[in-house]
C-alpha cells in the first residue's frame, strides 16, 4: 500500500467490501466496536452488492438458528458461489 492509499484509507469513513465480509459475523454477534459498527452500517446502506450479500447471509443464519441444521439446495449453493465470485475482490 503506497502513501496515498494509506492517507485515503485513513480519511475514508467507509469500509471496503472485503472488510464487510470479514466483519459480518462480529456485526451479527454485536461484537464490533461502535465506530466500526457505524462504518459497517454506512457501507451496507450504500453498497447494493454488500447489502444483498448481508441480507442473504443474515437470512441463512436466522433459518439455521430456528431450524437447526438445514440441507442447502444445490441451486442456492451455486447462486451463492456465483454471487461471491462476481462481487468479492479476487485474491491474488
Amino acid at each position: 500500500m503506497n502513501l496515498i492509499q494509506k492517507i485515503v484509507r485513513m480519511f475514508n469513513p467507509m469500509l471496503s467490501c472485503e472488510q464487510i465480509n470479514q466483519f459480518i459475523i462480529d456485526y451479527l454477534e454485536d461484537k464490533l466496536p461502535a465506530q466500526t459498527k457505524k462504518k459497517f452500517e454506512m457501507h451496507i446502506n450504500k453498497c447494493p452488492n454488500c447489502s444483498a450479500y448481508f441480507d442473504q447471509y443474515n437470512d441463512t443464519v436466522m433459518m439455521v438458528n430456528e431450524d437447526g441444521m438445514l440441507e442447502i439446495p444445490e441451486d442456492l449453493a451455486e447462486f451463492t458461489r456465483t454471487f461471491l465470485r462476481e462481487h468479492l475482490p479476487q485474491q491474488q
